[in-house]
């Protein structure tokens, strides 16, 4: 029967690094499905916007010109008074 000196020179050891690697492999893994499901929510809203922008008329240069398009706000200055100014 082993003694506990065994027990502590060998289980423990293999427990923790069972642990460790067990734990590594679970964050990556879930840092791979958090990014698959980011990236899924963002071309579903992508897709849900160019539907909205299509449904009201709009041509697709004019689609392509909002996707595309850049907001400048001006260092100091927030976006609603850079709206306001606008």
């Amino acid at each position: 029967m082993p003694d506990i000196e065994t027990f502590k020179q060998i289980v423990l050891p293999l427990i923790a690094t069972i642990t460790v690697l067990g734990g590594g492999i679970f964050i990556a893994a879930y840092t791979i499905y958090l990014a698959h499901t980011r990236a899924r929510q963002r071309d579903e809203m992508a897709a849900h916007l160019k539907m909205e922008m299509i449904e009201r008329g709009m041509s697709a240069d004019e689609v392509a010109h909002v996707l595309h398009a850049e907001l400048q706000i001006p260092k100091g200055c927030t976006a609603s008074q850079h709206a306001k100014q606008l």
